[in-house]
């Protein structure tokens, strides 16, 4: 079962409860972090919560995108790897199945 499932299984018997729509409850919550804004007592914290949850309701954040890219942050990964010798690329392969099976515990030294 994923995540997702496990969201919106207890989301939508909230909403079956309510008998309230998803657009009856986004324009609630809109609203309400709208009178927080407006409110002369709302504190600057209460304030920016307020407008970066109104943000995501409305779907303003964009999304973001990581790029691998060598240590120094300088070059794409994908751009490096394809600059590699023969040579370079197989040592390269050679560390990752070393890293994978000491990751996996298939890979220890033995006491002989």
């Amino acid at each position: 079962m994923g995540t997702a499932t496990l969201v919106s299984g207890p989301r939508s018997m909230v909403k079956r409860a309510l008998k309230t729509d998803h657009d009856t409850l986004v324009s609630e919550s809109y609203q309400f972090y709208l009178s927080v804004l407006k409110n002369p007592n709302a504190t600057q914290k209460e304030k920016i919560e307020a407008r970066r949850r109104a943000d995501e309701l409305l779907g303003l954040n964009a999304p973001k995108k990581i790029a691998q890219t060598t240590p120094d942050g300088k070059n794409p990964y994908k751009e490096t790897v394809k600059a590699l010798s023969t040579e370079q690329l197989e040592l390269l392969t050679k560390l990752q199945e070393r890293s994978s099976q000491l990751s996996t515990g298939s890979g220890g030294c033995s006491a002989n």
